[in-house]
């Protein structure tokens, strides 16, 4: 998982103490840290407390260059392996985050081109804490980014041409793909989940027997498509079953679904400011104050009317368009972030 599991959804309260309970149900082999994890002081504390989030993962929460202000160590891990299931093959793994610097105070981001000159580093890559047959770089940052072109020569400075380096990029939520040199690639498969991605690589022993670069396929997140792809009649489980039956009963139980107002019509995200359609031009207007339903009264202190809906709150952009209708806070949970702010 490359970064970026607050935000996005009404379960991202603040700190993530219910949305981490659900995420450590998840199979990940590693996971990587993104900037939305690093904007308030209570997430970093919460999921860097002993026994916590970050303690969970056993040392394959990945933080190549994001440390604790509070111990000057990192976050997670710089580095794990990860081992073949169905071979003896072994994948040194990073997790670098991009040059951030709207950090909270509580977090250090370690600039990436500092990083790699790092002794740790170079001990990773020379073999010294162990071996390994490919190297993943788990980069929460664009695939066209020049940091990765950065950390690709730092690699190969050491690793040689042979190595197989495979690069998973995120942050700017798009589909991506670029060929690096010969044996290197930089994937990004999307944003929101709305994208399952696939990619292959192989190790170096293949390499230098002739085995092709790595392959990839992006797929939507369609239930579907997917059971097509795999050949399969039934993609359920009883562990996902149960999973997505405990998030249904926490959304509930977290008010996440019940209806907070209404949309008159269909809004686009993009397109024309003045459009009638559109979703900035709705908020310019001052739409949000009469499309959210308010419970009238005096707050405890008797200063102010209480909202019938305290909206999570939340970073970045709307993911897109509103639909018409009714809609709540799980749907629309950016978009509420806004209208908190207006009314």
């Amino acid at each position: 998982m490359n970064g970026d599991f607050v935000d996005g959804t009404g379960l991202s309260a603040d700190p993530p103490c219910v949305l981490t309970a659900l995420l450590r149900r998840m199979p990940w082999d590693a996971v990587n840290v993104g900037n939305h994890e690093l904007y308030r002081n209570s997430t970093v504390e919460y999921i860097a407390e002993e026994g916590g989030f970050v303690d969970f993962w056993n040392g394959t929460y990945l933080t190549s260059n994001v440390l604790s202000k509070a111990t000057a160590e990192p976050l997670g891990a710089r580095f794990c392996f990860l081992e073949g299931r169905r071979s003896d093959a072994r994948v040194l793994t990073f997790g670098f985050l991009y040059d951030m610097r709207d950090h909270c105070e509580d977090a250090v981001v370690e600039t990436v081109e500092r990083a790699v000159e790092s002794t740790w580093f170079r001990r990773a890559l020379d073999g010294t804490e162990g071996r390994f047959d490919a190297v993943l770089v788990l980069a929460h940052m664009d695939f066209r980014d020049p940091l990765v072109d950065l950390l690709l020569r730092r690699i190969r400075a050491v690793c040689g041409d042979d190595m197989p380096v495979q690069f998973v990029a995120g942050h700017s939520h798009v589909w991506g793909l670029r060929t690096l040199d010969p044996n290197a690639a930089a994937f990004e498969a999307g944003r929101y989940l709305d994208t399952v991605g696939l990619v292959s690589f192989p190790a170096a022993a293949e390499v230098r027997g002739g085995a092709a670069p790595s392959r990839h396929v992006f797929l939507d997140a369609n239930v579907d498509i997917l059971r097509r792809f795999l050949g399969a009649e039934d993609l359920a489980t009883d562990p996902g079953a149960q999973l997505s039956a405990d998030i249904r009963r926490t959304q509930e139980e977290m008010g996440l679904l019940d209806v907070v107002g209404c949309a008159p019509r269909t809004y686009r995200f993009k397109g024309d400011l003045a459009a009638a359609d559109s979703l900035w031009g709705f908020f310019i207007r001052g739409g949000p104050a009469r499309a959210v339903r308010r419970r009238r009264g005096k707050a405890p202190d008797g200063q102010r009317r209480v909202p019938a809906v305290r909206p999570v709150r939340g970073g970045g952009d709307p993911h897109g368009s509103d639909l018409r209708g009714d809609f709540s806070i799980h749907k629309h949970n950016h978009i509420l972030v806004y209208i908190s702010i207006i009314v």
